[in-house]
């Protein structure tokens, strides 16, 4: 935005003169990147954070939901957590689809409604009107911070319809819409591009690295634990578990077996 006048509209005056053509139908400009202080970010005065180095710590659409939160024309604030909290916001919505995806049942969606409530209607709702409001909002000058609330509002319904004692079972038809929504969103936008698995595998390679932690300890730890469960020694496998946790490790017990993500 600051290079409006006079650079930008010097570059036009002379491409059209030397061309004779229009320049551009659209020219857009964005906000800048800017520090908490509120000074701009840029080279010249040697605060610039390097997007190679970022992907060295973060998923690349880490990046995309921290620009596209905003408004392009808006500025967007910079500080050590801006990624941090942006890969928990992609975090949630790939639990979101996952989820989503681990509904089963093939019943009329309204049924499903009807026996399991609010939680199940608002769901529903939100995924079979998410494409009109998506479509409106990115008409009105590229609204993707408003097409990302919409999506987020769904995320949070779809996560909190989860929870449902029917929802495992018999959830599928509720949270169809949702899917569609998900996979609308993220190929517009270029979200959600990986399996829940390739994120998280992506996510330990980097923030462990980031964490200072080595993947062998941790599953060196989780290990440890699990032979302390497998001992019914209870005490030591809790505390290897808050062990793990003040690490920012998340271990998940299932019938399968441990799991482990990254605490985001």
């Amino acid at each position: 935005l600051d290079l409006v006048f006079p650079h930008h509209e010097n570059e036009i005056a002379q491409s059209e003169c030397a061309n004779s053509s229009a320049y551009a139908n659209y020219w857009m400009h964005n906000g800048l990147l800017t520090m908490t202080s509120g000074q701009k970010m840029g080279k010249s005065l040697g605060n610039v954070i390097n997007v190679r180095e970022a992907l060295e710590t973060f998923p690349a659409e880490t990046l995309r939901i921290y620009y596209l939160q905003n408004h392009y024309r808006s500025a967007l604030p910079w500080d050590e957590n801006a990624l941090p909290e942006a890969l928990g916001m992609l975090a949630r919505l790939y639990e979101a689809r996952e989820n989503a995806q681990a509904m089963g049942g093939q019943e009329e969606a309204q049924k499903v409604i009807d026996d399991c409530g609010n939680e199940a209607k608002e769901v529903y709702e939100l995924g079979t009107s998410f494409e009109a409001r998506f479509y409106e909002a990115m008409d009105s000058d590229f609204g993707t911070g408003t097409a990302l609330g919409y999506l987020f509002r769904l995320a949070r319904a779809v996560n909190r319809f989860s929870g449902h004692k029917k929802a495992k079972k018999r959830g599928a038809p509720v949270v169809a819409p949702a899917l569609a929504a998900f996979n609308l969103m993220g190929a517009a936008l270029g979200l959600m591009q990986m399996s829940s698995e390739e994120f998280h595998t992506e996510v330990k390679a980097k923030r462990l690295a980031a964490l200072g932690l080595e993947p062998s300890t941790i599953q060196g730890l989780i290990e440890e634990r699990t032979q302390a469960r497998t001992d019914k020694d209870w005490a030591k496998a809790d505390e290897l578990r808050e062990t793990l946790e003040s690490k920012g490790i998340m271990v998940m017990d299932s019938r399968e077996g441990v799991t482990w993500r990254v605490k985001l």
